[in-house]
């Protein structure tokens, strides 16, 4: 499935980032890992042969007639920004695409406390916080390759980056005192789950469910 090099994509980047970031560290998981995903996908590949000689010109021209896979980088690039901008404004065409704004405003702002700890902490502590919340934006930026690469940018495709955009929320409340931390992982949790119940269940654009929730209580 072409979601494979997504998940290839951002395993891939994510540990390239951290090797980059940790020079020290041996290389070798990394060339294990690019070794078997590839040896793992040549077999496929190999095995496929065996049904149909001319596979991966089948399976080119499938892809460039379904889903324009052979479309020019500028072409594609011109693609992502669409892609973002149909999931910002809730356009699925056949699927029903969640209202995820307020997902983004909590990524933007863990990056921006993120940053602001980054910049005001040289300890050796902040600093190795700093190079995992550079590995984890490095897998980040493999999911948003591998869509590019695809060339099909499928509205669906934006799961893979929030499990990335969680786990830089919760760095980002990790560095709030105890109490703190669990008032705001309490209020963030209860926000999500408050916003995927309005979407799942009266599924309109969340501005005006929220309106239509203050006219009623007022």
């Amino acid at each position: 499935h072409p979601n494979s090099l997504i998940i290839a994509t951002t395993i891939g980047c994510g540990y390239l980032v951290y090797i980059i970031t940790h020079p020290s560290e041996s290389k070798k998981p990394l060339l294990t890992y690019i070794g078997t995903t590839g040896g793992i996908a040549a077999a496929f590949v190999a095995l496929s042969y065996c049904f149909d000689s001319r596979f991966l010109t089948h399976y080119f021209a499938n892809g460039a007639e379904e889903f324009g896979i052979t479309a020019s980088p500028g072409n594609r690039l011109s693609g992502l920004w669409g892609f973002f901008q149909r999931l910002f404004l809730q356009e699925g065409g056949t699927y029903y695409v969640a209202d995820i704004r307020l997902q983004l405003l909590f990524l933007l702002a863990a990056l921006l406390m993120l940053l602001y700890y980054f910049v005001m902490h040289k300890e050796a502590e902040a600093q190795e916080s700093c190079c995992h919340a550079i590995s984890l934006l490095g897998a980040g930026f493999g999911v948003i390759a591998g869509i590019f690469l695809i060339g099909r940018f499928s509205q669906l495709s934006i799961v893979f980056l929030f499990p990335i955009g969680w786990l830089l929320t919760a760095m980002a409340l990790s560095l709030f005192e105890a109490a703190i931390k669990r008032t705001a992982y309490a209020l963030l949790i209860s926000g999500v789950c408050f916003i995927s119940f309005l979407n799942i269940i009266f599924r309109e654009e969340l501005h005006i469910i929220i309106y239509k929730l203050i006219i009623t209580i007022l």
